[in-house]
């Protein structure tokens, strides 16, 4: 029965052990590291060493495990930090816009704004249909704009939308952001950062990761307090 014992106990320090080891991982593209570690290792892991090429992506993954899950040891002494040469986002003043954020709030127009946004020199998209009124900007940035329509017959959120999520990410959306009053509140389980405007009330989400195949990276604005 002792052996049985010391068994058993050795069995459970062996799992403690492989549950908590240390993790050591090359990154050979900085960026990589979100892709490279499954979901069990993000909640599992307590100590990890990264060596390879890293970015800021590679520490918001690091910093997220830290904030969220068992994280707590951390080397990057053998990791060589990969700054960006240039932002990925244009530098063009003129492919940053609004939508139409006085709308949130109020009924949704029967036209869905049609000939607001043709005043900005959109097109309504194919793909919109009542409820989300989306336009085509002609822009490269933001290509798509639209508006969500709720359950309670007001307008939910406007949107602007992006094909490349490293544009979303990029230091120039976010600064351009923060300088219309957007203050940084929290970060979504699902990586979304969240901001909001104390003056106009107003929450802006960086969204990062598409819901679905006819979602896609951008900016929402709401009223409503974006769930965490």
């Amino acid at each position: 029965m002792k052996k049985l014992y010391s068994l058993l106990a050795m069995c459970l320090l062996i799992n403690i052990s492989i549950a908590a080891q240390d993790k050591t991982i090359n990154i050979a593209t900085a960026g990589a590291l979100g892709k490279m570690l499954t979901e069990t290792e993000m909640q599992s892991i307590t100590s990890i060493k990264v060596t390879g090429n890293i970015n800021a992506a590679d520490a918001a993954t690091l910093a997220k495990m830290s904030r969220e899950n068992k994280l707590a040891g951390i080397d990057l002494s053998e990791a060589l930090w990969v700054a960006e040469t240039k932002d990925p986002v244009l530098d063009n003043p003129e492919e940053y816009f609004l939508p139409m954020i006085a709308i949130l709030g109020k009924p949704m127009d029967p036209d869905g704004f049609t000939y607001e946004e043709e005043t900005m020199g959109h097109t309504r998209d194919p793909k919109s249909v009542p409820g989300f009124w989306m336009f085509q900007t002609h822009k490269t940035l933001f290509p798509l704009t639209g508006y969500m329509n709720g359950w309670e017959g007001t307008i939910d959120e406007a949107v602007l939308k992006s094909y490349n999520v490293d544009w979303i990410r990029s230091q120039q959306v976010r600064s351009w952001i923060e300088s219309m009053g957007y203050v940084y509140s929290s970060t979504r389980d699902d990586g979304d950062d969240i901001f909001y405007n104390q003056s106009t009330k107003v929450w802006a989400m960086l969204h990062y990761t598409p819901y679905n195949s006819s979602d896609f990276p951008g900016i929402h604005f709401s009223l409503l307090t974006y769930e965490y």
